[in-house]
């Protein structure tokens, strides 16, 4: 049994040690993500040779075998990342596209567990969830519940949005963010 600390000792470390590098990578404890936004290959060969020398004067090894080089998009967080932007996992959007309509309070939970997780590729996303969960309050985990048309609906349309969800674009941090919200009477975002 390690430390209790030592992952958030080893990610400082990296952390310090790459900080000058933020320009061609990223890093989320022990994985190092190289980017360019350039598509010329020769680009980021100059990139990833920066880092893999950084780590070479460090002393820090890479497992080779783990790494993927020269693809447009790469798996992170439980999301894809590339190029384009975020956009979520086709695995997760098989899932939700096969889920049959629920039947108890427990399996509209998962429903709702599951979805809310990959909620930010779907707009308006709590006003369609609100009335899911209405359809369940009160009731024990293996309690039956039938949905209203309004909450099918809502149901279907919660499937349609997230099996075709949008790419969310990486902001320009070279110019200003504004900041819109939707809310409503009984839901935001």
């Amino acid at each position: 049994m390690g430390l209790s600390g030592s992952p958030g000792t080893f990610n400082r470390l990296l952390q310090k040690v790459f900080k000058d590098l933020g320009d061609v990578m990223m890093l989320y404890f022990d994985d190092i993500y190289v980017f360019t936004q350039s598509e010329d290959v020769a680009d980021h060969v100059e990139a990833l040779d920066r880092v893999l020398k950084r780590c070479e004067e460090q002393q820090l090894y890479v497992k080779l075998s783990k790494y993927q080089f020269w693809v447009d998009e790469i798996p992170c967080l439980g999301d894809f990342v590339g190029r384009k932007g975020v956009q979520m996992d086709p695995g997760k959007m098989k899932i939700i596209a096969e889920w049959p309509v629920p039947k108890t309070k427990k399996q509209m939970e998962s429903f709702l567990g599951t979805t809310v997780y990959v909620s930010r590729f779907c707009k308006d996303f709590a006003q369609f969830a609100g009335p899911l969960h209405d359809s369940i309050k009160g009731k024990r985990p293996r309690d039956a519940i039938e949905l209203s048309d309004g909450q099918l609906r809502g149901f279907n349309e919660l499937k349609n949005r997230l099996t075709s969800p949008p790419v969310l674009s990486l902001p320009d941090v070279s110019k200003s963010f504004g900041i819109r919200m939707d809310a409503s009477n009984f839901a935001i975002g």
